[in-house]
């Protein structure tokens, strides 16, 4: 007569009949007593801009008015999230980050100015309208997030289109009130190849053409000799506009972007300060050429 058989493969030879069956309940039950494994704190996406203090109490936390300047601002994160453990963010002209633009919408742009006085900076998400963000919905982005590709020559090269107009915007506003001729700007980013006949060959050439006519940058005409560019030096409040501060005269691209930059709308500007909406707009198509009207709409557009 045969005789069915079970077989444990898992059974040790010191095993008894009556001790397997109970092997996995005690298994189980041991498993879910251990105490949970510990957790580890999520890793900082930029350890160059995010500052961790030994006191994770931000009330013990030194002052962040000497990171402030024109080219930085801070925000501080003062509970642990997916960025990392609380932390002092610090935002720098020109750096990219994530904006929370709203409910699951992460966009990236450039931070291309800053306002202290309203804890702001000013994104460019690669169209025509930057906006204005406050820092608090500003997230770090890792270096190794840009995408990067290969030029003709082998040397990497970001796949942003408006690469070359925000190098040469980035060293204009390092230097505000500076000016400086096409020549110079050649001979910095060393493309010095030059066709008079054809002068958007050249990419300095096309990069200062498309920030004039974008309004970012100031241009000098002079009778004899180059033109000159530069980043206007204007302070952020009406109150600290001095004449010193005035070119003699602003493009009608230079004063949309203004606008735009102080958060300025069209219809309330031109009803806050006496003007037709006709004329503003008027004035975006031929410029001012009066320094002291220059300065009166300068003053009107810091004017919160």
């Amino acid at each position: 007569m045969q005789q069915q058989r079970t077989i444990d493969f898992e059974a040790t030879g010191n095993t008894s009949k009556a001790e397997a069956p109970q092997r996995e309940s005690v298994q189980v039950a041991t498993e879910t007593s251990l105490p949970p494994p510990p957790t580890s704190t999520p890793p900082l996406v930029r350890p160059d801009r995010q500052i961790v203090y030994e006191n994770r109490d931000p009330e013990f936390w030194p002052s962040a008015d000497s990171l402030h300047n024109l080219d930085t601002i801070t925000v501080d994160r003062i509970h642990e999230d997916i960025e990392g453990p609380s932390h002092r963010l610090v935002i720098q002209r020109e750096d990219i980050v994530e904006a929370r633009c709203g409910p699951n919408n992460l966009q990236r742009g450039t931070v291309v100015d800053i306002n202290h006085a309203r804890q702001e900076v000013l994104l460019d998400f690669g169209d025509e309208s930057p906006q204005w963000l406050a820092v608090g919905l500003l997230y770090p982005v890792a270096d190794s997030a840009v995408p990067c590709v290969a030029d003709s020559s082998g040397n990497a090269a970001s796949q942003d289109p408006h690469l070359s107009s925000k190098k040469l915007l980035a060293f204009l506003a390092a230097s505000p009130g500076t000016e400086f001729t096409p020549s110079e700007l050649r001979r910095h980013f060393s493309v010095t190849e030059f066709d008079s006949g054809k002068p958007l060959a050249n990419p300095v050439h096309t990069a200062l053409k498309e920030l004039r006519d974008k309004g970012r940058i100031h241009v000098t005409e002079t009778r004899f000799g180059e033109p000159r560019f530069a980043v206007l030096a204007l302070p952020d409040l009406a109150a600290e506009l001095t004449l010193g501060h005035c070119p003699q005269s602003l493009s009608g691209a230079e004063i949309r972007y203004l606008l735009r930059k102080h958060g300025q709308q069209i219809a309330e500007f031109a009803l806050r300060w006496g003007f037709t909406q006709k004329h503003v707009r008027e004035v975006f198509d031929r410029g001012l050429a009066d320094p002291h009207v220059v300065y009166d709409w300068l003053e009107a557009i810091l004017t919160p």
